[in-house]
């Protein structure tokens, strides 16, 4: 049967199962490539500001994590300084 949106949600030749594998592999590509996004965060916080020795090179996880421990009253300079 045909959903509203014109879609039945099964692949063909599938035998009536949605297959997942290829949702799996496809998920999974994403994700390894988004391992290797990298943003850049100004350490004094001035978006106009910059100079080299106010750039870090992060990853999204680890800015997040820099901007959640600042809220805190924490001043990260460098990225060791998250170890």
């Amino acid at each position: 049967m045909v959903g509203t949106k014109g879609h039945s949600g099964k692949s063909p030749g599938s035998r009536g199962h949605h297959n997942m594998s290829h949702s799996k592999e496809t998920k999974e590509k994403i994700k390894q490539k988004c391992k290797n996004v990298m943003v850049i965060h100004h350490i004094d916080g001035n978006h106009y500001n910059n100079e080299p020795s106010n750039l870090m090179q992060v990853t999204p996880k680890e800015h997040a994590i820099i901007h959640n421990l600042m809220k805190r009253g924490y001043a990260i300079k460098r990225m060791w300084d998250l170890k």
